[in-house]
């Protein structure tokens, strides 16, 4: 007897391919920052640029690697759905990863969850811009959009700025979150970077609601089209 629910189980299938590259990606940054060590010290502070690096790397991953993987490939048929279930992936690949290293580090709980919460803030973010490009079939917009994520990335740290967190440069926000020095940049804040972490989310929750704003609008104009077209 065939099964009914097997065209509905693959029209929205795991993004198998993006979770083996968040894998290699994640461990060739943690070869790449911290090398071949032995044994480390969770005393000592030998390793604490490595970790710094090691952080910087999972954001150029982010805003860089993910968006090229998805938007040098072919259009999705759900853009949103599977950009959402690529999130879900990465987010909780950043969780599982960076939580341990308080082992490591000197980072306390409310460090750990600014870092971890500015890496999810970009993910949600850079994802909206995906789920654009992955849902147009003008190759154009997708240049641009990763053209654009590729200038934010690498240009903003270039620029002049004052003093203080800003979310708009993933490169910089992420070195200054994973400081091993609480006092250089946020003094004795309860939360380190939650200004940031706040901005990023907002960006990001204005992103997903224009992209679904623009596909509800979409959709209702296709259907008052075809109702608006005589019978044949």
């Amino acid at each position: 007897m065939p099964d009914e629910t097997a065209p509905e189980a693959t029209s929205f299938p795991l993004p198998r391919g993006l979770i083996i590259l968040c894998c290699l990606w994640i461990s060739g940054a943690w070869i790449l920052a911290m090398g071949p060590r032995g044994p480390l010290n969770s005393i000592s502070d030998d390793h604490a640029e490595g970790l710094r690096l090691f952080t910087v790397t999972l954001m150029i991953g982010i805003t860089i690697a993910w968006p090229m993987a998805r938007l040098l490939l072919e259009r999705f048929a759900a853009p949103i759905r599977q950009t959402g279930l690529d999130c879900i992936v990465l987010i909780c690949s950043v969780e599982v990863t960076l939580w341990p290293l308080r082992l490591l580090s000197e980072w306390s709980v409310d460090r750990t969850l600014s870092i971890t919460n500015i890496l999810a803030g970009w993910i949600l973010l850079v994802g909206a811009f995906i789920s654009i490009g992955a849902g147009s079939r003008s190759s154009i917009l997708r240049i641009l959009i990763l053209a654009g994520l590729a200038s934010v990335t690498f240009c903003t740290p270039l620029l002049a700025r004052e003093t203080g967190l800003h979310w708009w440069s993933p490169i910089d926000i992420t070195l200054e979150a994973s400081t091993v020095d609480p006092e250089h940049l946020f003094g004795m804040s309860p939360w380190p970077g939650r200004t940031a972490v706040a901005q990023v989310g907002f960006a990001a929750l204005g992103a997903w609601i224009f992209v679904l704003g623009t596909r509800l609008l979409s959709r209702h104009g296709k259907r008052d089209l075809a109702i608006s077209q005589p019978n044949d």
